[in-house]
């Protein structure tokens, strides 16, 4: 009877833990992507342009964005996403540019990430790495947690003297990654309206 009964308790047990799978594992990416790729890439690609924080890029076939812009200037937040999803309180997009004044606070990276998103992230749990796009220099930040978008993203901010852009990207499809490294920054000069 033992026996019997200790067959049957390691049965359930091997049933059950072979009904246990791992969510999948969060994909590492590189998001750099060489420059001819990006030209052959884009081609028939739509653009976006956000005079407000002075960038523009280029839309993926078979993608569309929201744009929270209330005049022709460009919003502060962007969401770009596949035509075939739906914004919901689930999907929240693939990739969304955010875009923060900071001719008036002079924050560094750091300090945007500490103090201008919904948590804090500059800790030292978040890995961070250098990246270069247009050639222009901002921080990545790694598989980040705690946002309202999605489970695990990576982040990445560019400090552009008065103004800071803020990308999170939520799908790592190489149509998401043409779209980053499609992105062009505007100029940092600052018009004084006292000289004109």
């Amino acid at each position: 009877m033992k026996k019997i009964l200790l067959g049957g308790l390691i049965m359930v047990m091997a049933f059950t833990l072979a009904g246990c799978e791992k969510a999948p594992k969060y994909e590492r990416v590189s998001w750099n992507v060489n420059p001819e790729t990006v030209s052959e890439g884009v081609r028939g690609f739509g653009t976006y342009t956000n005079p407000l924080f002075r960038y523009e890029l280029r839309v993926p076939k078979g993608w569309t964005y929201q744009d929270d812009a209330t005049d022709l200037e460009g919003g502060r937040k962007v969401v770009f996403y596949p035509e075939n999803k739906k914004l919901t309180d689930e999907y929240k997009g693939a990739v969304i540019v955010k875009g923060f004044v900071n001719w008036n606070v002079g924050y560094s990276i750091g300090d945007y990430f500490r103090k201008e998103v919904e948590r804090d992230l500059w800790d030292s749990e978040i890995e961070k790495e250098t990246i270069r796009v247009d050639d222009r220099e901002g921080t990545l930040l790694r598989e980040v947690t705690g946002l309202p978008e999605s489970e695990k993203m990576d982040v990445i901010g560019f400090e552009l003297a008065d103004r800071i852009v803020e990308i999170r990207l939520m799908d790592n499809s190489e149509d998401a990654k043409l779209l980053l490294n499609s992105l062009n920054f505007y100029g940092d000069k600052v018009i004084d309206p006292a000289a004109e």
